[in-house]
């Protein structure tokens, strides 16, 4: 299947040339209507010219060729980053605030790695701005709210000692709130339009299944490889038998209230 490059049209300033994400990053999420895990965000920025096979598909694409283009995706990509937040912290702020934080800390983590790439021992505020994309389309209805992503920005560059006090963080996640260091697009369908999202789609599934069969060998019972944490017959006929473990969401329908997780065994 190409890209959608006829809907371009439906989407007023979606013009074909950004389609093709030449200097515009993109950003989705995977795990956000899971009852386990983590919400996990990847943030990608892939050259003006890029052969990955398979790329528009991606919703269609089967566990085993994920896995295989998301090395190519790796390699080819300007830029990456990922953003996980856990199940504890999906309960605190809930679901929707964060898909933001995560989707906030996959372009920290994006521009920390260029930073690291150009082997900048003691970066600067300024040379973390500098490599981070002018523009960001973000799949679905919604953008990443500002104050959402200065929070997050203010608190990862002052724990990376870009920000040398706590006034001086304020004066950065105020500046950032007020100016946010690109512009943003939601795009419903975004990865049938575009590449950066569907990329950015594929490499936080795959990151995120590989964690999710890490945690079913350390809680086993639950079956986490085989229904990652989503809310399947044999997941919940699990979550009664043995109760929430520390990756289920207690905040989430379906998940036993009253009861503390139970630990790791």
């Amino acid at each position: 299947m190409a890209y959608k490059k006829q809907n371009a049209a439906l989407l007023p300033g979606l013009e074909a040339q950004t389609l093709s994400c030449e200097g515009a990053a993109g950003i989705d999420e995977v795990g956000r209507g899971c009852l386990a895990g983590p919400v996990v965000a990847c943030a990608v920025l892939l050259p003006k010219k890029f052969d990955l096979p398979g790329l528009a598909d991606s919703k269609k694409l089967s566990r085993e060729q994920r896995e295989a283009l998301d090395p190519a995706i790796r390699s080819q990509a300007l830029l990456l980053g990922i953003g996980v937040v856990d199940a504890a912290r999906i309960d605190e702020i809930n679901i929707l605030q964060a898909t933001f934080e995560a989707m906030s800390l996959a372009l920290v983590d994006m521009g920390l790695k260029m930073l690291e790439k150009q082997n900048q021992d003691v970066p600067s505020l300024k040379s973390f701005l500098h490599v981070m994309p002018s523009r960001l389309f973000v799949d679905g209805n919604k953008t990443i709210p500002a104050d959402v992503l200065a929070r997050v920005l203010s608190q990862k560059l002052a724990a990376e000692n870009l920000a040398k006090d706590k006034e001086e963080r304020i004066r950065i996640e105020t500046a950032l709130a007020m100016r946010p260091p690109f512009r943003q697009r939601a795009v419903i369908g975004g990865d049938a339009l575009v590449p950066a999202i569907s990329a950015a789609s594929i490499v936080a599934k795959v990151y995120r299944d590989a964690f999710m069969d890490e945690m079913d060998r350390a809680y086993p019972g639950y079956g986490f490889a085989a229904h990652k944490g989503y809310g399947t017959k044999e997941h919940l006929k699990a979550l009664q038998e043995l109760g929430p473990c520390p990756l289920h969401r207690l905040s989430f329908k379906g998940v036993p209230k009253g009861v503390s997780r139970t630990k790791s065994s």
